[in-house]
């Protein structure tokens, strides 16, 4: 346990005497707590675990990670500061980012201990009180929101203390406070609106899709929100004059400690304050007395729901139809081995939350490049768009900067938390593997390399019209030249059979690099042959026939070559 856990571990523990009246066995809480925070310290955030390459050596210090993070969130709320002509207005702005971002953080991390009731099966059957367990678990959450609390609001604090001294520091203490209850109180309803309308089965699911926004909302924000950022307009905004500013309890908390500060109080300034210190405390009466027996409940169907799922499901009979990625595997693949590596692969994709979080951010970073290159100019219109000339480097830009999606796919097929499940394959009587690999392959382009053209080729036809078509087809014959060559050298192994730890070791800097040089090669290329239509033609159909040839080079991969990659 690092040293910041310890100490915060120590602050929860000093009402000992008030524990123990509670019938609380001390000895027990803190071995629970230790154990909790032991294995916070293991458990990476949210924002780590959609990195695209794993470190190599096992988490350790996730608790200092997240912290981090939070402090350089913290840093960003104060930009709040240079808006508005008032100190309400600055802080309304403040308490918005803050509790925006401080749900978010909540949802996407505080879910994994939350909805853990793994413990149980450990602490129930052992000689521990309920009490015990009740305040263990109160204390863990109180210890985990400090790790986000504190370092997310420190910035804030010491800014207001060096403008307006240290009685407008301690004003924001209190308020801090408040608006993390209000903020518990939204997450509670969001979650329990959440389990009533889709099954508790579903509810991780819906959860992960919320980290992947979540990422790429930070993402977007930290691309988009500085260059949007008029600064004149912005210290002249007075969020006092629209007319449904007084629906946020941002506004609340700002034109508190503004009345608070100056000593001077209005009926107005007056229902501010008590809304701002009365609503989050019955909120939080709200989350104990009649949100938490219900919440109870329905995290125990969580667990329960999986296997409820499965034992009530009536046996069918009938021939189902095929599915979706079926149909493409009967299309786009042979029968027998590569049509199991693609489905295989397929439904991996497509399922395995870790897959998810690692690859689909990067589906989103895409749309916020193109809304950047699209809208960075401000003299931009219509008809600058519909002009080929004009708008060449950003349509060899956004063919060939995509790629890097396929990148990640193709990096991560490999890659899996359970492994080992990878025995499988090698019990298949396969004369070679070379058909599960291209399978593999054939799965990740066709998931994320085909709606990507068929969007990019949407949009060119519908801007540029049909005499952009060569530079298409030349654009995609060259990603597709780019995604095989690079699929040789990162997808060596069965798919999904590789831990994460050491998985992508020593390799990544190089293929980082050597992605970068073919793209921007090709990229550079295809700039100045723009207006070569017979060459592209020419030159795309090259590429085309290159890439079937090693495509079927790789269905030759022999398990010696194979198990050469696995021993390295």
């Amino acid at each position: 346990m690092n040293k910041i856990s310890q100490l915060l571990l120590k602050a929860v523990l000093l009402p000992a005497p008030l524990y123990t009246k509670m019938g609380v066995h001390m000895p027990h809480l803190k071995a629970i707590l230790t154990s909790k925070l032991i294995m916070d310290d293991r458990r990476p955030n949210s924002i780590r675990q959609v990195q695209q390459n794993k470190n190599e050596k096992a988490v350790s210090n996730a608790t200092l990670g997240t912290m981090f993070i939070a402090l350089l969130t913290g840093l960003f709320f104060l930009l709040a500061f240079m808006f508005g002509n008032s100190y309400a207005t600055s802080l309304t702005f403040y308490f918005s980012f803050y509790i925006f971002m401080l749900a978010g953080i909540l949802i996407s991390d505080f879910t994994t201990v939350l909805i853990d009731v793994r413990d149980n099966y450990i602490l129930l059957p052992k000689p521990v009180n309920d009490k015990t367990i009740v305040v263990s678990r109160l204390l863990h959450i109180v210890v985990h929101l400090s790790k986000v609390v504190l370092p997310m609001s420190i910035p804030g604090i010491i800014t207001v203390f060096v403008q307006k001294g240290i009685g407008g520091a301690l004003l924001m203490v209190p308020l801090f406070i408040l608006a993390t209850l209000l903020t518990i109180f939204v997450i509670n309803a969001v979650y329990l609106l959440i389990l009533k309308i889709t099954t508790p089965a579903k509810f991780q699911s819906i959860i992960t899709y919320f980290q992947i926004f979540f990422a790429v909302l930070i993402f977007a924000s930290y691309q988009v929100v500085p260059r949007m950022i008029e600064r004149s307009a912005m210290q002249n905004i007075d969020v006092s004059s629209y007319s449904f500013i007084w629906l946020l309890p941002s506004y609340w908390f700002g034109e508190a400690w503004e009345s608070l500060y100056t000593l001077t109080f209005t009926a107005s300034t007056v229902a501010y304050i008590a809304a701002a210190f009365f609503v989050p405390a019955i909120a939080i009466w709200a989350v104990v007395k009649i949100f938490a027996p219900t919440f109870t409940q329905k995290l125990a169907q969580i667990n329960a729901g999986s296997s409820e799922q499965l034992t009530k499901q009536p046996i069918k009979t009938k021939v189902e139809k095929k599915s979706f990625a079926e149909k493409l595997a009967s299309v786009l693949t042979a029968k027998g081995a590569e049509r199991a590596g693609f489905l295989f692969t397929w439904k991996m994709m497509s399922r395995n939350r870790d897959f998810k979080i690692k690859v689909y951010p990067s589906i989103g970073y895409l749309f916020v490049y193109f809304f950047i290159f699209f809208f960075r100019g401000s003299n931009r219109n219509f008809d600058s768009f519909t002009d080929p000339e004009r708008m060449r480097p950003l349509f060899i830009g956004i063919i060939y900067f995509s790629t890097l999606l396929l990148i990640t796919a193709l990096q991560h097929i490999v890659i899996s938390e359970k492994w080992k499940a990878s025995w499988i394959w090698h019990l298949a009587p396969l004369q070679a593997p070379g058909k599960i690999l291209n399978g593999s392959i054939t799965a990740a382009l066709t998931m994320f390399f085909l709606p990507l053209a068929i969007l990019i080729s949407f949009i060119s036809v519908s801007l540029w019209g049909v005499a952009i078509l060569p530079n298409l087809f030349m654009g995609m014959c060259a990603q597709l030249f780019i995604c095989v060559v690079l699929s040789k050298i990162m997808v060596r192994k069965l798919p999904f059979s590789s831990p994460p730890v050491g998985a992508n070791s020593g390799g990544n800097f190089l293929r980082t690099i050597l992605f970068l040089f073919i793209a921007g090669s090709a990229g550079a290329l295809h700039y100045f042959l723009f207006n070569y239509n017979y060459i592209l033609l020419v030159a795309g159909a090259v590429l085309l026939a290159i890439s079937y040839l090693l495509i079927q080079q790789t269905k030759k991969t022999t398990w010696l070559e194979l198990n050469m990659n696995y021993n390295n």
